[in-house]
């Protein structure tokens, strides 16, 4: 069983859009170096809607090749229908990923018998464990008595739940009791909530900043000190606060991305490249660099 904090990288580009291999391999370094157990490649704060089969090869490749003993490492694997996405999941073994992650189908919505008869497809036919993602803003639920057949499922390793809703995490996590399968929060504010509570750990975008931060909230759980754990807690909140609920990430997915870029740039890691080859405007970076400088961490 998986335990441990994860970060969803951000996917690092070059000028003319292309994968920077070298970043890759510096982030993961980073992410290692800094306490985490787990690195996330692929995910939706790594803009996998936007990466075609071979960009993703590249991503995984050099991940893997910068922590491999080190930490696991987790590779985003959706794509349209499980044909597609079997053969993402084949894809990510031979380049290196540990755990394949799954959310349920973009487009349109699913009957939850069709969801569940899809992951259940591809679990039973994937050559690595697979990990299951829900994130509020995709068509379709993981509702909860989904969730509960598939975590009898064998090869159906994990649960990232993003939904906003501590009663839902709560019941996830009663769930899984008994079971091997890790609940991971995707909220950074109910990280200690979830490992006081039974859970496994967390996999967060704000690990891309703070990695150091996460990785303490989940050491000082499992040592049993829970007032440092909320010390811990409570730093990050507010700069989840400053970061996320920001009106300058909004509303699109490059501002997001930026807000992540900017901080890892400035440590030399990655460039602020998105996708396209843009870059922030200056007003930005400055707005940005002062919410990191107001936390700390410039």
């Amino acid at each position: 069983m998986f335990r441990g904090s994860v970060v969803a990288s951000v996917t690092p580009y070059k000028k003319d859009g292309n994968i920077d291999c070298c970043a890759v391999r510096r982030l993961a370094s980073y992410f290692a170096g800094e306490g985490m157990k787990g690195v996330f490649v692929i995910g939706s704060t790594g803009e996998f809607f936007l990466l075609g089969p071979k960009q993703r090869c590249q991503i995984i490749r050099n991940a893997a090749a910068s922590v491999k003993g080190k930490v696991r490492l987790f590779a985003g694997v959706c794509d349209l229908g499980p044909a597609a996405t079997l053969q993402r999941l084949k894809e990510a073994k031979d380049c290196g990923a540990e755990i394949g992650v799954m959310t349920a189908p973009l487009g349109m919505a699913l009957e939850q018998k069709q969801l569940v008869d899809y992951v259940l497809r591809i679990a039973d036919n994937s050559p690595i464990p697979v990990a299951v993602y829900h994130h509020p803003r995709y068509p379709t639920e993981f509702n909860l008595e989904s969730l509960k057949k598939l975590f009898k499922h064998g090869n159906i390793t994990a649960i990232k739940d993003s939904e906003d809703n501590l009663n839902r995490l709560n019941k996830i996590l009663a769930m899984a009791k008994g079971t091997r399968v890790s609940v991971l929060t995707g909220k950074e504010k109910f990280v200690r909530h979830c490992l006081v509570n039974g859970g496994q750990g967390s996999v967060t975008s704000l690990g891309n900043i703070v990695p150091s931060w996460m990785a303490s909230i989940q050491r000082e759980c499992e040592k049993g000190d829970m007032k440092k754990a909320l010390q811990w807690q409570k730093r990050l909140d507010m700069l989840f606060v400053d970061v996320f609920e920001s009106e300058l990430q909004l509303p699109t997915l490059a501002r997001f991305t930026w807000m992540l870029k900017i901080f890892l740039a400035d440590k030399g890691i990655c460039g602020m490249y998105a996708f396209d080859g843009s870059l922030p405007d200056r007003k930005f970076i400055k707005q940005v660099k002062d919410i990191y400088r107001k936390h700390d961490l410039s």
